[in-house]
């Protein structure tokens, strides 16, 4: 038995190579953009061929999220580099580049000689795109770019461009694009030099649907022609072979919004000056700061007053997870409509022409734009991938970002990817074959087996090394170095002995670099140990964070004409990062002159950046002499704890010295760790002198993995002396807005609470590295359970924790990753009150081989009584559908206000609740006795004076709309002409009435009965959701439904809502459906578990759902609308 062990071991070891070896050495990977294809248009009625192909393929059903902003040049870029927007350079279709007066018109919108080819230009570029990484991989591959949006531009690393490339061109012709698929299928097969990439774009649907928008009718042939040309491709792919070695991912750019109507366009030039600025697609670029304010304001009011839903944004403004700053390139001004509406900086676009032309009894307009908000559904574009290495017939709901596309197109052709923004998380769930991310060994026999007893082993060790050094290397000191006063005070570490950890560093210390670590903290403030620090350690020193981490609020209060000093540089590279992003004026000094020395070379080639030693207690220069001061760690290097008089004295006087150089609104910026007394030092400081606005911004810090979070305290200097105390703003890492004190205690414990947070996130993150140490046996009696969540940090100096799982669970080792066999839970309970606080869950995936990200599913209040979240099948649902992103909930409520409340003696408690959620108002009644089912939501509406009303238009619950996809099922088909179609319709649990109320809108010559139990909810439909109670077609009946239905003689189809998340229920429900109907068919939810059974009493075998869903009316929206739910309606299998 042993020696079969052993030979099966050195087996694999000598023979995986080989396998490996086996595998091309050149993948096939086509990749294909229609541009503005939103992710809905792929459906089995619209597009058949592509519908077939994603269903046998890896389908994201919900779509791919592009970058901000939508559109076309800038996200393929991001695409095929995976970097956003300000990364790569392309920051939209059309702008300006301040730093260089160049205008980047790709697409030739102004019409201009010679803006396409001074658009080519390399120093627009910036990035890798994948076509020049696989070349560079290997000198045998080959790349191709099909008319893709700057696919012929040189960048900056060679081979600059692609093998073969032909440049961007709008044609719309299905004759060339088949010609297109010939040319495609032969670079591939081409027996001399075949290549192994191409990317392919196409310009529609988004010309056609910005001319003629969704429905005038224009849409759907041009779909059609994009589906038949990519049957056509799937055909010509079979043909040649090539359909089992290539590869192919199927995207598009972004998706699209129809505008509502001419009243829904925003002339931007009628409320602007004509001049003074430079325009680009959405931006602006005003010569001067006064003048950009002056227009943020005509822009924002005109918005404001006028009803445009038009968002106009100050650069510094925008959000920032639309990673959309960074960058000289970006507009002062930003404009963003909304969904539905559009801005025009057409100097012929007035609201009066837009209302004449296209007024009532006029022709209608119709058009469709893009350019919103990338979290909008309305802006996702479609994603599938079929091919060798992906899973057939794999339906993903999660929701990639399309940068993501690189990392996964770099792993299906095996090449290191070049630095990106991109990630694997979501985009994975699609690939089938693992191993095609392994580089490919392509050498001989012998090579092989160095590569597996050599390389192998060598890794093997070095691993092993770095475990056990990390094993050994978990700080545990007192960490009260952050807080020593009241009640701030950190996470502690307790788990493992300092003493050893100490012991472990002085016999090592040539590996961690001790010797340049203080002994003390009063070190920091002595020139002779920064001498030395900057003398040992030769690489730039970024503790804080470079540019890249800090740029994002540098920017605020940095402008290009401001003059720059920056105090106690040392070799940071921060001024040549500012200077490099266009402020040319910095000047930086420091007390060491070597430091300095070795900043004037570094920095040769950066004329206007100049540095010089100097003092900041005691500076050369005069009075008023620079607009902005920034000083990155030198305050906390000056200021240790416990400061004596005189290093007290030290700060003051820079402090002092900063106020004399500084001008009127001049900044001063402080980057810095907001220990407690340095907060306290500078507060009371510039609090005291009354001539400064104070401002306190976090950043989360990933610099060299640090566990605290930095913060840039920013001090405005006023021309006057203010004898009123004045707020202290900060913006917490995240929000995108400030929030004000007027107690310095509160600032100070809002920085404590975030230190505290960032800290116990940081050791979280450390799990792997604690739980594969020895010394956690040592630690069992607490559980795994605790040791997990906590990791290795003693939560009890904060809460009380207690184990709610007596049993621990089973560790399960695959790769370096701890996994779970089942879920681990534990509670924190409160100081003061007694009972738990709060409740965590840890629900591993056992079927995944490693984990790359983590979620946290937020449970809102009153909701921990649902099946999915006090049960662990149903939390086990739950982290199937979490994967995606790091903290979830199930909505963000802006806004709730409760309009009426109550209690019934069927229902219980109940409440009738406003809400406002991503900025749209619903009223929803809610049953608070039965674990806060929402039983009816509405939309509501604006009427005169400002009243809100029901809108019962429409329907907010998705599965009313599946349950009126059964009137397909009834012989007579009323949705031919619902104006005329003479039925009687019951709805059973009538609650807030907006189904029964919906249907008795649009079905006319209908007669609707409405069947409650609860007495009480019928009043409160009547009172709150505008039941039309009186009108003589309605009829509301308060019997129990079983009983109507014993009473109802005739019946034809019944529609039911099936609403659980446990797959044994389900099957028996429809099991007994089943036994009484010879008819059965269901439909699910996109959005959320509801899934609709549609019985007849009669068979009827002739239905064809997808045929039926074609024959649909356009004309009439609701039931044009029915087209997509019908055509999935699918028939119940035998159970």
């Amino acid at each position: 038995m042993i020696f079969t062990r052993i030979w099966i071991i050195c087996s694999f070891v000598i023979w995986s190579p080989l396998a490996f070896a086996k595998l091309s050495p050149h993948p096939k990977l086509l990749l294909i953009s229609f541009d503005g294809f939103r992710y809905d248009l792929l459906n089995a009625t619209w597009t058949p061929n592509i519908y077939k192909w994603a269903n046998r393929s890896s389908w994201f059903v919900n779509g791919v999220r592009s970058q901000y902003v939508t559109y076309t040049a800038p996200n393929h870029m991001s695409i095929v580099t995976g970097l956003h927007e300000p990364d790569h350079g392309i920051v939209s279709n059309y702008f300006y580049d301040p730093a260089t007066g160049k205008v980047f018109d790709y697409f030739n919108s102004t019409q201009e000689a010679g803006v396409v080819n001074a658009s080519l230009d390399m120093s627009w570029y910036k990035g890798d795109p994948i076509w020049l990484t696989n070349e560079r991989s290997d000198s045998s591959r080959r790349s191709v770019s099909f008319y893709w949006p700057n696919g012929e531009a040189p960048f900056p690393q060679e081979p600059h461009k692609p093998s073969l490339y032909r440049a961007w061109k709008d044609y719309r012709n299905l004759t060339q694009w088949m010609g297109d698929v010939d040319d495609i299928v032969n670079l591939f097969t081409d027996d001399k030099d075949p290549i192994n990439f191409l990317a392919w774009y196409i310009a529609e649907p988004d010309h056609t649907l910005h001319k003629n928008g969704f429905y005038n009718g224009a849409l759907r042939p041009m779909i059609h022609q994009l589906d038949e040309l990519f049957g056509y491709l799937v055909a010509k792919l079979h043909d040649s072979g090539l359909e089992s070695e290539l590869n192919v991912i199927l995207t598009a750019d972004h998706g699209h919004a129809e505008i509502q109507g001419a009243k829904n366009v925003m002339c931007l030039r009628e409320y602007i000056t004509s001049e003074g600025y430079v325009l680009g697609d959405h931006m602006m670029y005003p010569e001067s700061e006064e003048l950009a304010l002056e227009l943020y304001h005509n822009l924002s009011t005109a918005a404001r007053t006028m009803g445009y839903k038009v968002k106009i944004y100050l650069k510094e403004n925008i959000p920032d997870k639309f990673f959309y700053k960074n960058s000289t390139r970006i507009g002062r001004i930003v404009i963003e409509p909304e969904v539905g509406w559009a801005a025009s900086f057409s100097k012929s676009c007035t609201r009066k022409k837009l209302l004449e032309t296209y007024g009532p009894g006029k022709i209608k307009f119709n058009s469709s734009s893009h350019g919103m908000d990338p979290d909008r559904w309305e802006m996702r574009a479609m994603l599938a991938m079929g091919g060798p290495s992906f899973i057939p017939g794999k339906k993903i709901t999660d929701i990639p970002n399309n940068i993501d596309l690189h990392s996964l197109m770099c792993y299906l052709l095996a090449i290191e990817a070049a630095p990106n923004n991109a990630g694997m998380s979501v985009v994975s769930q699609a690939i089938l074959v693992k191993t095609t991310g392994l580089p490919h060994v392509d050498t001989s026999f012998s090579e092989s087996l160095a590569f597996t007893f050599l390389i192998i082993p060598s890794a093997c060790i070095v691993v092993l090394f770095m475990v056990y050094i990390c094993r050994n290397t978990v700080l545990s000191d007192n960490p009260k170095w952050m807080w020593t006063r009241g009640q701030y005070r950190p996470l502690h570490m307790d788990i493992f002995d300092a003493e050893r950890v100490r012991s472990l560093y002085s016999r090592h210390s040539e590996l961690f670099l001790m010797s340049l670590l203080p002994k003390s903290t009063v070190e920091f403030t002595d020139p002779k140990f920064w001498k030395n620090f900057f003398a040992t350690r030769k690489t730039p020193f970024e503790w804080y964070g470079d540019y890249t981490v800090l740029g994002a609020v540098l920017e605020k209060y940095l402008k290009m004409s401001d003059n720059i000093l920056q105090i106690g540089c040392g070799n940071s590279q921060l001024a040549a990062q500012m200077y490099d992003n266009g402020f040319r004026n910095v000047h930086s000094i420091d007390t060491d002159s070597a430091v300095i020395e070795e900043q004037r070379h570094r920095n040769r080639e950066r004329s206007e950046l100049t540095f010089s030693k100097d003092d900041a207690t005691s500076m050369s220069f005069g009075d008023e002499e620079f607009s902005v001061i920034v000083d990155k760690g030198t305050l906390d290097a000056l200021l240790p704890p416990e400061a004596t008089e005189q290093q007290l004295d030290c700060v003051h006087r820079m402090f002092h010295e900063v106020q004399r150089i500084l001008k009127v609104a001049g900044r001063y910026l402080i980057i810095t760790l907001a220990q407690h007394h340095i907060v306290n030092c500078f507060m009371e400081h510039f609090l005291t002198t009354g001539q400064f606005l104070l401002r306190v911004h976090e950043i989360e810090n990933s610099a060299s993995g640090f566990p605290m979070p930095v913060f840039v305290f920013v001090a405005t200097k006023l021309r006057n002396v203010m004898n009123m105390s004045m707020p202290i703003e900060l913006w917490r890492a995240g929000s995108d807005r400030f929030e004000k004190f007027v107690d310095l205690h509160d600032v100070l414990s809002v920085i404590a609470s975030e230190q505290e947070f960032n800290q116990f996130v940081h050791m979280c993150s450390r799990v792997k590295d604690i739980l594969s140490n020895s010394d956690y046996k040592r630690y069992n009696a607490v559980t795994a359970t605790t040791v997990i969540l906590t990791v290795g940090c003693t939560l009890r100096t904060l809460l009380n924790i207690g184990v709610v799982n007596s049993k621990p669970p089973i560790m399960r080792r695959t790769d370096v990753r701890i996994k779970l066999d089942h879920e681990a839970s534990i509670t924190i309970e409160s100081q003061n009150v007694s009972g738990p606080r709060y409740c965590f869950h840890i629900v591993d995936d056992p079927n995944v081989k490693t984990f790359n990200s983590y979620a946290v599913f937020v449970i809102p209040l009153g909701r921990e009584g649902e099946w999915i979240f006090s049960t662990e099948k149903g939390r086990k649902t739950l982290r199937q559908q979490a994967e995606k992103i790091d903290f979830l909930s199930t909505g963000s409520v802006d806004v709730r206000v409760t309009k009426a409340s109550g209690e019934s003696s069927v229902n219980g408690k109940w409440t009738v609740e406003d809400i406002v959620v991503d900025g749209q108002e619903y009223r929803r009644l809610i049953f608070l006795s039965s674990s806060n089912i929402v039983q009816s939501e509405a939309l509501l509406k604006s009427k005169k004076g400002g009243k809100k009303a029901v809108d019962l238009e429409h329907m907010t619950c998705d599965h009313h709309t599946l349950m009126l996809s059964g009137l397909a099922l009834l012989s007579q088909n009323p949705l031919s002409d619902p104006a005329a179609a003479q039925l009687k319709v019951a709805v059973l649990g009538l609650g807030g009435g907006l189904l029964a109320s919906f249907l008795l809108r649009h079905l006319p010559k209908a007669t609707i009965e409405g069947v409650e139990l609860d007495r009480d909810v019928v009043t409160v439909a009547i009172q709150w959701f505008a039941l039309p109670h009186n009108d003589p077609r309605m009829r509301v009946k308060v019997v129990n439904a079983l009983d109507y239905l014993e009473e109802t003689s005739t019946r034809s189809v019944i529609a039911m809502n099936l609403v659980t998340r446990d797959e044994e229920v389900a099957r028996k429900a429809k099991r007994s459906m089943a036994s009484h109907f010879p008819t059965l068919y269901s439909i699910s939810s996109d959005e959320d578990v509801n899934e609709v059974l549609l019985a007849r009493v009669t068979p009827n075998e002739k239905f064809n759902p997808v045929e039926f869903a074609r024959s649909l009316r356009k004309d009439i929206r609701w039931v044009h609308a029915l087209e997509p739910v019908i055509a999935r309606i699918t028939p119940v299998p035998s159970q």
